[in-house]
């Protein structure tokens, strides 16, 4: 609970710090991208997150991966300050947090829609357009394949699920039958 409520705080911290659209997606691309190195690398874990390891040591081995990426100045004092506040660990936590706070402030919603065969580049323009007709937010679509589908679509935004599924409306045939024969 605390590693939430500290991440939180964080997250916020540098979302009112960013200003304009660019530095906010800027900012949160090296975020990640640092937070990729960390999960990636075991031993970098064992030294950046251990508390007793000397932090010259730890700022040394951070600043050379920091000068490798290249982030804009924030984003390395950012990850700097987390470093010295031994909060590097709820960097994970943080760059969701900071994705979620980026998304609404920029009125933006991300809408994941699974299909059994590729969405047509129009067909995908024109869901898109619609969900962010009746959200009232910028839709970013992702698209996936689930060849078990049998067809249809399944549509998933902000936590609702749209089952346009051919399998969902035989599940809804079915159960309408059942209420009736009841």
């Amino acid at each position: 609970m605390i590693g939430i409520t500290v991440s939180r705080r964080y997250a916020k911290a540098l979302v009112k710090l960013l200003q304009r659209e660019d530095e906010l997606e800027t900012v949160g691309r090296y975020l990640r991208a640092f937070h990729e190195l960390l999960e990636a690398s075991s031993e970098l874990r064992a030294i950046l997150l251990n508390p007793s390891i000397a932090m010259v040591v730890k700022r040394n081995i951070q600043r050379e991966l920091l000068d490798r990426l290249q982030p804009p100045p924030l984003a390395r004092q950012f990850l700097d300050l987390l470093l010295e506040k031994n909060r590097l660990r709820y960097l994970g936590t943080i760059v969701f947090l900071y994705d979620q706070l980026v998304n609404e402030r920029l009125n933006r919603i991300y809408a994941k829609v699974t299909t059994r065969y590729p969405l047509a580049e129009k067909s995908a323009e024109e869901m898109r357009r619609r969900l962010s007709e009746v959200t009232g937010k910028s839709v970013i679509l992702r698209t996936e394949i689930d060849e078990r589908m049998l067809g249809g679509v399944l549509t998933e935004i902000g936590g609702i699920v749209l089952d346009g599924s051919v399998r969902g409306h035989l599940r809804a045939i079915r159960d309408e039958l059942v209420r009736s024969a009841s």
